[in-house]
């Protein structure tokens, strides 16, 4: 230092350096104020500063080498520390909100990476699916979620067609087929579940027949069924009980037929009986009128034979009643006794 360079001097040279950001220099001469006059007005301040914005600095370029290697916990952990020392560092706030979404990046294609050797495609899937979202750019992973998809819209299909749920594995198997067709077995599978919802539904059909007591019916639908798949739950039983009703049902309805048909026997033997026993008294009564009326008659030619009389002439009816009518009887004379 010359003997010219006065504090002033230093301390404005000190004050184009810090707002240049020359940090080195600004402290250097406000260093330099000290050793000369301790006490001169704010130099203890703005070297204060100074050395903070000098250690953000170094923080931040010490960060800047991490980044560069792809060391983001490091590299964020410099930056914090530049902007604990300079809150408005713009580079170090920009660096560390780049290294925490490539960070975050890093962990899900490694976690990605991690669900796929064990096949846990539906894991790779949500990771893969996370990384698009923070770079759509992000080089090979739309291939790799179109082939994490593929595979875990597959093995969701083979899981719910294993545990029988039908609808569920239908679903999974058709968004395969639109998606990579061909895959596999999958049209197999799908031809498959399409005659497990028929056999179902032909199920729950027989099944109403059966509760309804409609036998025929639901026979000739669990029949379709046995026929297509012998193994089909609880077909087989189900066939032989319907069977068994059916046949109880047939017995009872002759059983009532031929009761029916014994009471109208009865009945008419009952009828004929009850006719007998009403025409036997009165046939009787109509024989013994006529002789007693015949016998009457005799009895007054008899008697009154040659008058003329009235007589009452009695006979009997087919009805059993008594009727009686009236004749004049002349006695007829030879023919010359009637000249005389």
């Amino acid at each position: 230092m010359t003997e010219s360079e006065k504090p002033d001097e230093l301390f404005n040279r000190a004050q184009e350096a810090f707002d240049s950001e020359d940090w080195a220099t600004a402290i250097g001469l406000l260093r330099r104020i000290i050793s000369q006059k301790p006490e001169y007005p704010g130099v203890q301040k703005l070297l204060e500063e100074a050395l903070r914005h000098q250690s953000a600095q170094i923080a931040y370029e010490i960060g800047l080498g991490y980044f560069g290697e792809r060391k983001w916990p490091q590299a964020i952990e410099r930056f914090d520390i530049a902007l604990r020392d300079n809150p408005d560092h713009s580079g170090a706030r920009a660096k560390k909100e780049e290294a925490e979404h490539r960070a975050r990046i890093d962990r899900l294609l490694g976690e990605a990476e991690q669900y796929r050797k064990k096949s846990e495609w539906e894991q790779v899937v949500t990771r893969l699916e996370e990384v698009l979202e923070l770079n759509p750019d992000a080089a090979g992973v739309k291939q790799q979620l179109d082939d994490a998809k593929v595979k875990y819209l597959y093995q969701a299909g083979e899981q719910h067609f294993k545990e029988k749920h039908w609808r569920v594995a239908l679903k999974y198997f058709k968004d395969l087929e639109q998606r990579r067709p061909g895959y596999k077995d999958t049209s197999s599978r799908l031809k498959e579940i399409e005659r497990q919802l028929q056999l179902e539904e032909l199920y729950r059909q027989a099944r109403e027949h059966e509760q309804a007591a409609e036998w025929p019916g639901a026979i000739t639908l669990y029949d379709q069924i046995y026929k297509q798949d012998p193994d089909y739950g609880d077909v087989v039983k189900c066939l032989a009980h319907c069977k068994e009703q059916l046949n109880l049902q047939k017995k009872e309805e002759q059983g009532r037929q031929d009761q029916g048909e014994k009471g109208r026997r009865g009945g008419s033997q009952i009828g004929e009986g009850q006719d007998e026993k009403r025409k036997g008294p009165l046939s009787r009564r109509r024989q013994f009128c006529c002789f007693a009326g015949g016998a009457i008659l005799a009895i007054l030619i008899v008697l009154f034979w040659g008058r003329d009389i009235r007589c009452l002439l009695v006979y009997g009816t087919s009805d059993g009643l008594i009727s009686l009518r009236r004749y004049r009887i002349t006695r007829t004379l030879p023919f010359q006794e009637q000249l005389a």
